[in-house]
């Protein structure tokens, strides 16, 4: 009863590390000049610190992926606080799915943000914005929180077992 009870919580566990994975959420889909750009972020909520970009871009007639584009990235702030333009060159070959183009950009601070998609290859040059609201940072204890209790449960666990396998044996000597 013990072992299928803790099997049943590491299985809770990881599936709420599992729940968010993959390449999160469509902020973008557009077909320009017959090609089919999608954009992708995560976390969800965005908040500031480091945002995963995934975009798949594909040919708008059959939606087969082209593989041979070049992806850049560029992340603008909407407010002149934060200055500067923040870019990256996204590629593929990361993670499970070898048809998105990448890349790990860090936003610096909350508020709205502007990302702009350039799609480039053989024959075309697509170039999309879409805005990003972006939430303040969370604490590692916030995202870790499932985790960092893991232990805890198990030896709550551990000694709920042992005081109900006391207090059998207790009423098996009592009769």
């Amino acid at each position: 009863m013990g072992a299928r009870l803790v099997s049943a919580l590491l299985g809770a566990l990881c599936a709420v590390g599992l729940a968010t994975a993959d390449a999160g959420v469509v902020r973008l889909r557009r077909a320009v000049d017959g090609v089919v750009v999608t954009v992708f972020t995560s976390p969800t909520p965005l908040r500031a610190g480091p945002v995963d970009v995934e975009v798949l871009v594909q040919d708008g007639a059959s939606l087969a992926p082209l593989s041979g584009a070049r992806v850049t990235l560029g992340l603008v702030s909407a407010s002149r606080e934060a200055a500067g333009v923040h870019a990256a060159l996204a590629t593929t070959g990361h993670g499970d799915n070898r048809l998105l183009h990448a890349a790990r950009l860090s936003i610096p601070e909350a508020g709205s943000w502007q990302l702009e998609v350039e799609a480039s290859g053989s024959g075309f040059r697509v170039q999309l914005a879409t805005e990003l609201d972006v939430a303040e940072r969370s604490s590692p204890l916030r995202r870790y929180w499932a985790e960092l209790a893991f232990p805890g449960v198990g030896v709550a666990l551990f000694v709920l077992r042992q005081r109900l396998r006391r207090g059998l044996r207790g009423l098996e000597g009592a009769s």
